[in-house]
């Protein structure tokens, strides 16, 4: 039965999305389905007022408190169910503003509370197990899987689009540019379009045999096992026509480049992720990776995760991450799709608050608290203090005195930056044993014209490409993230203009070489955070 509105109105054929969605219908619903006689209105059935059944909904946040305490799973699965009522009532009722009832406001905070403690619990389990499973995760990798015939490092550049997307311009032109950097330095160019499952039930890789788990320490840690079965995600199938409601929940498009790493992290000593809206700059393209990643020849002494290191107002954001032969990159690609796993990814906006990007920012927070803890020999400094921000919480609309479910970004920046300048230090000067925090000053790996160069500043928007100001840096790796054409802005802003341009590399090449009016490559990007504040592509809130 749908548990969406007033549940006792959804009898014989009514059904909350055919009778309630105002985007179809207009602001009363569906006129067919209310009818005097047996008390339906839109009022009762769609916004929930006066509903006949308060005794119920009692009983039901009670039934949803034990489930949560009783176990990680009962607890993910409670808050994702509720999340998802939320968030597709408040798209099908688009223009009405239904406060949160007392009931889900305490059933919210607590859900949320409980998913936060058990996840501490996971980590605290994990730290104690740490050592047997990062021997679990070295053993995985065989010395001959990435190993070239000179001895030199096994490179490989990996761009991921769904089998959706694909063919879009953006993907290709992505790839092209990519594959291109790729040849001139001799690495393997990966372009990863396999159909992973996006629900009811994702993909998981190998999980560990009877003699990994007997030398990680018995069964596989609560933080890394996470395996919820299609019957933990029953919600989603409450309203016949929810698939076709257009809820990010159920696409895939965030989690590719994880899974497609995960796929192919084991048969290489370093793995470069990018989105496919990013590039390396025309007169950085002779410039090795090494040389930007600042990596030694002496692999031993690789971190696991290379990072760019946000400075003040800045966010970490997922686009580019580079990781390594090292089983703690192994570590946070497990983690975080543990994370993809959990039924809270399929509910109303993705679960995970601003695109999945909390998940990564947590995921990535537990891997420097971990490896902290693990060289210091001390106690772990982080008990997923955040989770609590990085999933829904009880929010007030902006300049509405109305509570909903929702997500306050700015409050899970200011934790993040909190915990992570208590663990390493503050920007410029963070230190890790398997994270390497690269200074965008130095060599900026995932820079975001938008709130960096001047030509997107708000002045210039929709003017002529001969009468914008000309490129102001030369950062190492661009990235158009936020900008809508994102085709047009990466030709306009490297000098090209077709896709045709990237088809023939030497030609690009020779092209980039030769091409005076581009400033040289200085790797590093602007010398100051955020330097415009007039450029309203993204909202300030979101860091830049």
């Amino acid at each position: 039965p749908s548990s969406f509105g007033d549940p006792t109105c959804w009898v014989d054929e009514l059904r909350f999305l055919p009778c309630c969605s105002t985007k179809i219908f207009g602001a009363q619903g569906n006129p067919d389905c209310w009818k005097e006689e047996i008390g339906t209105t839109f009022e009762r059935c769609c916004l929930g007022e006066g509903r006949r059944d308060e005794e119920a909904i009692w009983l039901d946040g009670n039934q949803s408190l034990e489930n949560a305490q009783a176990s990680f799973e009962g607890a993910v699965v409670e808050l994702a169910r509720l999340v998802h009522r939320l968030d597709f009532e408040r798209h099908s009722l688009a223009g009405y503003l239904r406060a949160l009832r007392e009931q889900e406001r305490q059933l919210l905070v607590e859900l949320n509370d409980l998913v936060r403690q058990w996840r501490g619990g996971h980590l605290a389990e994990l730290h104690q197990r740490l050592p047997a499973v990062l021997s679990a995760y070295a053993a995985e990798r065989t010395p001959s899987a990435a190993a070239e015939p000179t001895g030199a490092p096994r490179i490989a550049i990996l761009t991921a689009c769904t089998p959706d997307s694909a063919a879009s311009e953006v993907c290709q032109l992505g790839a092209s540019l990519w594959q291109c950097y790729a040849q001139r330095h001799g690495y393997h160019f990966i372009f990863d379009t396999t159909p992973f499952p996006a629900h009811p039930r994702k993909f998981q890789f190998g999980r560990w045999n009877s003699s990994e788990s007997e030398a990680a320490g018995g069964s596989v840690p609560g933080a890394l096992d996470a395996d919820f079965t299609e019957e933990h995600v029953v919600f989603l199938y409450e309203e016949p026509l929810i698939f076709h409601a257009g809820s990010d929940g159920l696409t895939f498009k965030w989690w590719q480049r994880w899974y497609a790493a995960r796929r192919h992290l084991l048969s290489y000593d370093l793995l470069l992720v990018v989105d496919p809206d990013t590039a390396v700059f025309p007169s950085c393209n002779s410039v090795d990776l090494l040389t930007v990643l600042d990596l030694p020849e002496d692999m031993s002494r690789w971190p696991g995760v290379v990072v760019r290191d946000p400075r003040e107002g800045e966010d970490l954001n997922g686009g580019v991450f580079a990781l390594t032969s090292s089983p703690w990159a192994q570590l946070f690609l497990e983690l975080l799709l543990a994370r993809s796993r959990w039924p809270l990814d399929v509910a109303g906006g993705g679960g995970w608050c601003h695109a999945r990007q909390s998940a990564e920012y947590e995921t990535f927070l537990e891997v420097v608290a971990l490896s902290q803890a693990a060289d210091s020999g001390e106690e772990l400094d982080y008990l997923s203090e955040c989770m609590a921000h990085a999933v829904p919480q009880v929010a007030y609309l902006e300049g509405e005195d109305i509570m909903q479910a929702g997500c306050i970004w700015p409050v899970y920046l200011q934790c993040w930056r909190k915990v992570m300048h208590r663990l390493v230090g503050p920007p410029g000067s963070r230190k890790d044993g398997h994270v390497r925090f690269i200074d965008p000053g130095r060599a900026d790996i995932n820079y975001r014209p938008w709130s960096n160069e001047p030509r997107y500043r708000e002045a210039f928007r929709g003017v002529d490409a001969g009468e914008v100001p000309a490129v102001a840096h030369s950062a190492f790796l661009w990235h158009w993230v936020g900008i809508p054409g994102k085709v047009e802005h990466m030709l306009r802003d490297f000098g090209l203009t077709s896709l045709q341009d990237a088809f023939d590399c030497k030609a690009l090449w020779r092209r980039y070489d030769a091409d005076t009016s581009l400033p040289r490559c200085a790797l590093g990007g602007s010398p100051v955070p955020c330097p415009f504040d007039d450029s309203n592509l993204m909202p300030r809130i979101f860091g830049c």
